[in-house]
């Protein structure tokens, strides 16, 4: 039983683990075309620079918040943060996917780095909690690879 418990935990925080690069590369193939139907500008370089803006949004934002993720978890806990991150990102993602302008689409994707809590709890501190001793090679693989 303890091994089944050990599984779904370790499910569970890859799962979480996953949300983040899901959430900021997901928009790669088709914010050009997001930010061409915005009609701010017809010139492609100009629609390459705003799809840059948009996209250095959440990495920017999210930079900016990770000491203060880290010490609020510290407070508060893990779990608790890991959950706000996690719908933090879900809010951020559908304000972006209904955003009809460019700033609508630059408050969504740095609302997502900055509500991301994420990303820099999981990949050290979990494993050894949650892995028993002849497992760790292999929770340390999973859960240190950087995605």
């Amino acid at each position: 039983m303890l091994h089944s418990k050990t599984n779904i935990q370790a499910l569970e925080t890859a799962l979480c683990r996953i949300c983040e690069p899901i959430a900021f590369m997901s928009i790669f193939p088709y914010v050009y075309y997001m930010i061409r139907s915005f009609e701010i500008t017809s010139d492609d370089r100009q629609i390459a620079v705003y799809a840059g803006m948009v996209t250095s949004a959440f990495a920017f934002a999210e930079f900016s918040t990770g000491v203060i993720w880290g010490r609020l978890s510290d407070k508060v806990g893990r779990k608790p943060i890991l959950i706000s991150g996690l719908a933090g990102t879900a809010l951020s993602m559908l304000v972006f996917g209904f955003a009809q302008s460019l700033p609508v689409a630059l408050v969504g994707r740095a609302l997502g780095g900055l509500l991301n809590g994420c990303r820099l709890k999981l990949p050290s501190p979990v494993h050894p909690e949650n892995t028993s001793a002849h497992r760790k090679t292999t929770g340390t693989s999973v859960f240190s690879r950087p995605l």
